[in-house]
């Protein structure tokens, strides 16, 4: 069994109660686990394979839980990135770890901008949240719309 496996398990057995709790709102565990599902199979629609690295560079938010399960499923390394890090070695560890879809938060979304032309082996660009980039050709779904 592995991670996916327990995110689909818990959705059999436990429904619509409470997966993720966010600023007041609710998300049961089929909800996320639909969200988990559309996410894997969009990114696996763009080209990921089993073993590709998936960076994320986000705040503690829903979306990296749905990402996380997303890449368990669809056989990819969740590689998360703190925050906080300065920029030069955000750029080093995707270089050095083959990242091949790097997953931002939308308050990253103007370092990420800048960064962009320095990650030739980046191929797809995928955001959480508002404030959509033209660039990022994947939009992940909104966590906090679908929240009850």
């Amino acid at each position: 069994m592995n991670i996916g496996n327990i995110m689909t398990r818990n959705a059999s057995q436990y429904g619509s109660k409470p997966a993720l709790i966010f600023e007041g709102k609710r998300l049961g565990w089929q909800g996320l686990d639909e969200r988990v599902n559309q996410l894997a199979h969009a990114l696996m629609g763009q080209g990921l394979q089993k073993g590709d690295k998936v960076a994320v560079l986000s705040e503690n938010v829903p979306g990296v839980v749905e990402t996380s399960f997303a890449c368990a499923k669809a056989g990819a390394v969740y590689f998360p990135l703190m925050a906080g890090m300065a920029p030069g070695d955000i750029l080093h560890l995707i270089d050095l770890s083959d990242t091949k879809v790097l997953v931002f938060h939308t308050d990253f979304r103007s370092l990420v901008e800048e960064m962009r032309s320095r990650l030739p082996k980046v191929k797809k660009f995928v955001r959480i949240g508002d404030n959509t980039a033209p660039w990022a050709s994947l939009k992940s779904p909104r966590m906090i719309s679908a929240c009850r």
